[in-house]
């Protein structure tokens, strides 16, 4: 997806320079042309719906229903890992992709105890998503900056869903960030320039989250991975 994305940004690119060809200058007097928001390409979350439905199995002890579910969202998040063009995330999905395979077996032989450990994995894939979106939305910044609010609101989005199914100081940490993401946004007079240096600093801040909290998970950390 990023790939037509980025095709898509160097047409409208050429074509406002093809343009700017025809166009008289501006004169001092001219106002500044307003960007007008648009709505960011969203990757479809297949997870969420992969997520809850082994949750609502687990609670039911249909162990196997559940374990069938993670696998499901192994296979989704193989899909949406196919769309990201960042090798760092791409690494860490495919260590996380592991781990919920191994979740799913341990479900499947109702070795699991709690749903605290379906839950603490399922936020960390939801983490490494709002992760993916921060990275996008300084992308936007260059390419297609109408975009890059909507980005930015995904990736709260996204958090705000990890957020909800921690505890302690995991749930503690996330929140801090995304509570600076919600003061970002709440900026009426911020430019997408403003929004892509934030999206930077708040991207930095979860990069740690996620290496702290692999740690916790036991998640073997990538080779060569910045996280």
């Amino acid at each position: 997806m990023k790939k037509i994305l980025f095709i898509a940004g160097l047409l409208v690119f050429f074509t406002a320079c093809k343009n700017e060809k025809n166009t008289a200058p501006e004169t001092e007097g001219d106002e500044p042309e307003m960007i007008e928001e648009d709505e960011v390409d969203v990757v479809p979350n297949l997870t969420d719906i992969d997520f809850d439905a082994a949750l609502d199995a687990f609670r039911k002890k249909e162990y196997e229903a559940a374990s069938r579910y993670i696998t499901i969202a192994v296979e989704d998040l193989k899909k949406e890992g196919a769309t990201t063009t960042d090798a760092k995330l791409n690494k860490q999905l495919k260590a996380a992709t592991d781990n919920l395979q191994a979740l799913a077996e341990k479900v499947k032989r109702g070795k699991v105890a709690s749903e605290e450990e379906l839950q603490e994995l399922f936020a960390h894939v939801d983490m490494m998503m709002a992760h993916d979106y921060l990275l996008l939305t300084q992308v936007y910044v260059v390419e297609t900056p109408e975009k890059v609010k909507g980005a930015f609101q995904e990736a709260a989005s996204r958090m705000e869903k990890a957020t909800q199914k921690l505890k302690g100081e995991a749930k503690a940490e996330s929140a801090k960030i995304l509570g600076a993401i919600k003061t970002d946004l709440g900026k009426s007079d911020i430019k997408a320039n403003e929004i892509g240096n934030a999206a930077g600093k708040r991207a930095e801040e979860m990069a740690g989250w996620i290496k702290m909290h692999a740690e916790k998970l036991g998640i073997k950390e990538p080779e060569h991975s910045d996280f």
